[in-house]
């Protein structure tokens, strides 16, 4: 496989990857551009499996208060410590 030209990239990702290459982080850009898509994708789970565990937490909460079992505040109390852990994980 011949190498990438960065010419066929966006001007900032051809940048980015370039200097990545010449601080010696990676080897090639077609590396560069691998690690960030391996990257992107383990975000994306990383989201998914946060997005399960909130729908997961609100679903057995909010069953817990309908049985009148919920002593850790309203459903409006819940979704704001809920929303709160989502803003702090995504910083």
């Amino acid at each position: 496989m011949k190498p990438l030209d960065p010419a066929v990239l966006p001007e900032p990702v051809a940048r980015f990857a370039e200097a990545e290459v010449a601080a010696g982080h990676y080897p090639s850009i077609e590396d560069v551009l691998c690690a960030s898509v391996e990257a992107l994708r383990e975000r994306a789970e990383a989201e998914q499996e946060w997005l399960s565990y909130a729908r997961n937490l609100w679903n057995e909460r909010a069953a817990a208060a309908d049985r009148g079992e919920f002593s850790e505040g309203t459903t409006a109390e819940m979704m704001a410590r809920i929303r709160a852990r989502v803003e702090r994980a995504a910083t």
